[in-house]
C-alpha cells in the first residue's frame, strides 16, 4: 500500500516528515516504535488514545458539543435522526448520512446540488454487504485489500431475498442497479458502522465541482451549508486525497479513479521503453486530472484531482506540480501537456515554460504537446507492454484532434513512430457546441439532421442552427453518440453529471438478455479520408423498433452489442491482431466486457487498462510515454 500521501510532507517517509510530527509519543508507543520485535517497530503513524490524534463534536458554527467517548453515541443519534455528518478522515473531510433514510438522501443531495449521482455506501462488514450486494471472491478481495477502495458491486434483487437486514434506500443510486461499496477505511468508521444497524452514505465533502476539504476553516465555511454536525480531529492534513473506485471486468479490476491506497504507487514503464529519459512532468487532461512524472523509468502518478475548470482545484493542481517536484528533488523538469490549447493544464504548462520570475515554480527546459487519445493508448501500452503495432480503439467524450476538430470515436494504428487515425465512427454536428455535454438533445438534433438533413425531425430552433452551420462543430464522439441515443429512447433532456446517460443506457440495456444487435457499416468519403465506422443504419433501425413499441431496454441493448459489433468490423477491416480498447466510454461493462469477448472470438489479443483508469484521469501516464517515444 502507499504510504498515505494525505500526511507526507516529504520522502523518504519518516515520522518527522509526516503531519503525525505534531504527536508526541507517549512512553508505551515509543516503546513498541523502537523494539526490532514489535510489529510496530518504526510505525510512522504509530499512537494511541493518549498520544494520537483526538475527535472532538462541533455544531456547524464550529462550537463543540462533546470529545471522548460521548461523542460516538451523539452521532449516532444525529445520523439516526436523519442528521448530516461532516466527518474528517484520512485524506479529507467526508459527508455521512444514514443510507436507509429517504429523507436524509433527499436533504443531502439538495444540499449537495447532487440531484441523481450515485452515493457510495460504506457496510459495517461483508456479511452486511452481502445481504444486498453480489460480494464475489475477487469482490471481497478488494475490499479487504490494505488499498480499501470503493467498489462497483451488482445489488441483489432484494424480492428473492427473504434475509435483508442492511437496507440501502434506492435513492441512494437511482440511476443504475449497481452500487459502490465500501469497508471502513479507519478506525473512527469502524467505531460509526457498527453503532448503527444500517450502511451509512460516505461521500466526499466538498460543494459540487470543488476539491474536498482539508482543513476545519475551510470545511466550516464550505460545508455548514450541507451538514448538521462535524465530527472533526486534530491532525493536519497535507494533501486532499479522496476515495479510489474500482471495478471488475471479467473478474479482473479495473481503477476507474485512482487514489487513496494507489497513489502514488509507481509503474515501471515496459522494458523496451527503459532508455535514459531526463525528469518528465506531463499535467494530464483538463477533467478528471492527475499527473505524472518519469524518474529512472518509473511514473509516479498523482491521486485524482479533478475537473480543473473549477478554480480551487486548479490551485491544488498547481500546489500537487510544485510539490511533486519537491518532493522528488526535481529541478527543471520537461514538460508534457495536451494538445488542446484551452485546458487549464496546457496553459500552466505554457506559464513555466515561458515565466521565470515565480519562485515556487521552475522553467521547463522543453514543452511537448501530445494528441489526447494517442495519450490514452499509451497509457495502456505503458501498464500492459504491449509491443508495437497495435490498433488502439479510443472512444470519450471529446479531445481535439490533430486536425484541429473534435475527435472521440478513434481508431489509431500505433507504432513507434507514432500513431495514423485508420478510422473513426461517422461524424455529426453539434449544435451548441460544448452544451451538447449537459444537453443530449442537441446531440439527437445533430445525429437526426447528419441522416435526414432538412428533412429531420427536431427542435425547429436547432434545425435552423444546423442549417445556417452556427456553432455547430463536427464531432466523431463516441460519448455524444451514446448521449444522443440516451435522448432518442427519452431519458433525462438535460445531465447533472458527466456520464449520466451513458450509466442510465447501461442500466436499461442490463435489464434486457440475450446479444442481437442492428446493422453498422464501414463507409469511405472518399480514398483521402480515413474510413468511418457508420451508424446510420443502426439509428435508422432504432427508429423502426421505437415505432413498433419495441421496449427500449431492448433497444438500448442492442445498441450496446451493435457497437461492439461494429469494433470487430472495424479490427477485421485494418487486420492488427494486438488491440487496445480504452477511453471514457469503455468504463461501461457492458460495452467493454461484450467488445472484448467479441474480438476474443475473431482471435484479437485485447488490453485494456486496469491499474490506470481509462478516463481522462490516465491520460499523464500516455503523456510520459510519448516523451519516451520521442527520444527513440
Amino acid at each position: 500500500m502507499a504510504p498515505d500521501i494525505s500526511l507526507i510532507e516529504n520522502i523518504p517517509f519518516d515520522r518527522p516528515v509526516t503531519t503525525m510530527r505534531d504527536f508526541m509519543m507517549c512512553e508505551d508507543c515509543l516503546s513498541e516504535y523502537s523494539n526490532p520485535l514489535d510489529r510496530r517497530f518504526h510505525s510512522q503513524t504509530n499512537c494511541c488514545p493518549k498520544c494520537g490524534p483526538q475527535y472532538s463534536l462541533c455544531d456547524r458554527n464550529g462550537v463543540t458539543l462533546a470529545s471522548g467517548d460521548e461523542i460516538w453515541l451523539l452521532a449516532q443519534s444525529a445520523l439516526k435522526s436523519g442528521k448530516i455528518l461532516a466527518f474528517k478522515g484520512l485524506g479529507g473531510y467526508q459527508l455521512v448520512a444514514l443510507a436507509s433514510n429517504s429523507q436524509a438522501i433527499a436533504t443531502l443531495r439538495q444540499r449537495k446540488k447532487r440531484p441523481s449521482k450515485a452515493f457510495a455506501v460504506m457496510f459495517r462488514s461483508l456479511d452486511a454487504a452481502r445481504k444486498i450486494c453480489l460480494i464475489t471472491p475477487a469482490v471481497e478481495t478488494l475490499l479487504k485489500s490494505e488499498a480499501s477502495p470503493i467498489v462497483l458491486v451488482d445489488r441483489l434483487n432484494q424480492h428473492d431475498t427473504s434475509q435483508i437486514v442492511a437496507s440501502v434506500d434506492p435513492a441512494v443510486a437511482p440511476d443504475t442497479q449497481r452500487l459502490g461499496i465500501m469497508l471502513p477505511t479507519t478506525g473512527a468508521h469502524a467505531i460509526l458502522t457498527a453503532l448503527l444497524d444500517d450502511p451509512l452514505i460516505v461521500t466526499s465533502g466538498n460543494l459540487s465541482g470543488e476539491p474536498i476539504c482539508t482543513d476545519e476553516k475551510n470545511a466550516f465555511s464550505k460545508l455548514s451549508s450541507i451538514a448538521d454536525l462535524f465530527l472533526i480531529h486534530n491532525r493536519r492534513i497535507s494533501r486532499a486525497v479522496d476515495d479510489s473506485v474500482v471495478q471488475l471486468i471479467l473478474d479482473k479490476p479495473q481503477l476507474l479513479r485512482r487514489a487513496r491506497g494507489y497513489a502514488p504507487l509507481p509503474l515501471s514503464l515496459p522494458l523496451n521503453m527503459q532508455q535514459k529519459l531526463p525528469p518528465t512532468l506531463s499535467l494530464g487532461a483538463q477533467f478528471k486530472n492527475t499527473i505524472a512524472l518519469n524518474l529512472e523509468n518509473k511514473v509516479y502518478m498523482s491521486q485524482h484531482l479533478g475537473d480543473l475548470q473549477n478554480v480551487e482545484t486548479y490551485s491544488s493542481f498547481v500546489h500537487i506540480c510544485e510539490d511533486f517536484q519537491k518532493i522528488y528533488k526535481v529541478e527543471n523538469p520537461h514538460l508534457v501537456c495536451d494538445l488542446h490549447p484551452d485546458y487549464q493544464s496546457t496553459h500552466f504548462a505554457n506559464h513555466l515554460v515561458t515565466q521565470t520570475s515565480e519562485p515556487a515554480t521552475h522553467l521547463a527546459a522543453d514543452l511537448l504537446r501530445v494528441q489526447h487519445h494517442w495519450a490514452h493508448a499509451l497509457a495502456c501500452v505503458a501498464e500492459h507492454g504491449i509491443e508495437f503495432p497495435f490498433l488502439a480503439v479510443v472512444w470519450d467524450g471529446t479531445g481535439l484532434g490533430d486536425d484541429g476538430t473534435s475527435w472521440g470515436g478513434e481508431f489509431l494504428l500505433g507504432k513507434s513512430s507514432g500513431y495514423t487515425r485508420v478510422a473513426h465512427l461517422r461524424r455529426f454536428p453539434l449544435p451548441g457546441g460544448d452544451l451538447a455535454s449537459r444537453q443530449p438533445k442537441r446531440s439527437l438534433a445533430g445525429l437526426l439532421y447528419e441522416l435526414f438533413n432538412d428533412h429531420a425531425e427536431i427542435n425547429p430552433f436547432f434545425k435552423t442552427i444546423l442549417q445556417r452551420s452556427l456553432n455547430s462543430p463536427l464531432t466523431s464522439s463516441a460519448g455524444r453518440l451514446f448521449d444522443g441515443i440516451g435522448a432518442l429512447l427519452g431519458l433525462k433532456s438535460d445531465l447533472s453529471y458527466e456520464g449520466e446517460a451513458a450509466i442510465k443506457l447501461q442500466t436499461l440495456a442490463e435489464g434486457a438478455t440475450g446479444s442481437a444487435s442492428y446493422s453498422i457499416t464501414i463507409s469511405s468519403n472518399d480514398r483521402h479520408s480515413p474510413p468511418q465506422l457508420d451508424w446510420g443504419p443502426m439509428v435508422r433501425e432504432i427508429l423502426t423498433d421505437l415505432r413498433d413499441s419495441v421496449s427500449i431496454e431492448t433497444i438500448a441493448r442492442k445498441f450496446h452489442f451493435t457497437l461492439a459489433n461494429g469494433v470487430v468490423q472495424l479490427a477485421l477491416h485494418i487486420g492488427e491482431k494486438r488491440i487496445i480498447l480504452t477511453g471514457g466510454c469503455f468504463q461501461n461493462r457492458l460495452l467493454l466486457e461484450a467488445t472484448i469477448q467479441q474480438l476474443r472470438k475473431k482471435d484479437f489479443v485485447v488490453f485494456w487498462p486496469q491499474e490506470i483508469p481509462p478516463n481522462d484521469g490516465g491520460i499523464a501516464v500516455g503523456q510520459i510515454m510519448a516523451a519516451h517515444l520521442k527520444k527513440q
